[in-house]
């Protein structure tokens, strides 16, 4: 997918909302568009964690493998949301804390830590408004976790 493809489907995913216009085509050269069948695993537990998804169709699970080796499902997101997003925050490549499952065939926008590393030193100003709707969207759902919790505790 072109470029041109690639900034039409980021007016779509609220993560990039606060992104000045003149700055979209410059973050959408530095993402890819990627398809993933369904049942397909997107990366693994454990595994580098060195990209963030924008999801654009489709739907992921969140998955947790226990000792025994069975997953548990902690989250699922579809369009418009972000999976991975601590591979930007932390400074370099830890490994992931949950596997990323395509459930039904997806389609994401991929940006890698070395494509966010080179908006960091290029363009900072994009990348700073990317973080800042990183720490949202952590926060947001901090939040969500906490008021599950306080409810299990009732």
């Amino acid at each position: 997918m072109d470029i041109a493809g690639i900034k039409n489907i980021m007016c779509e995913i609220p993560m990039f909302d606060n992104i000045k216009q003149s700055d979209i085509v410059i973050l959408a050269s530095k993402l890819e568009h990627r398809r993933y069948p369904a049942d397909t695993m997107v990366a693994k537990e454990g595994s580098a964690g060195d990209s963030v998804l924008f999801i654009t169709s489709g739907k992921v699970e969140i998955r947790k493998e226990s000792l025994d080796g069975k997953y548990t499902m902690l989250a699922q997101h579809g369009k418009g949301r972000s999976v991975g997003e601590m591979a930007l925050v932390r400074g370099e490549a830890t490994p992931r804390g949950a596997s990323i499952v395509a459930t039904e065939p997806t389609e994401a926008l991929f940006l890698s830590r070395a494509n966010f590393d080179i908006l960091i030193e290029k363009n900072p100003s994009i990348a700073i408004q990317i973080l800042r709707n990183i720490a949202s969207t952590i926060s947001d759902r901090l939040d969500h976790l906490g008021s599950r919790f306080a409810d299990n505790q009732r």
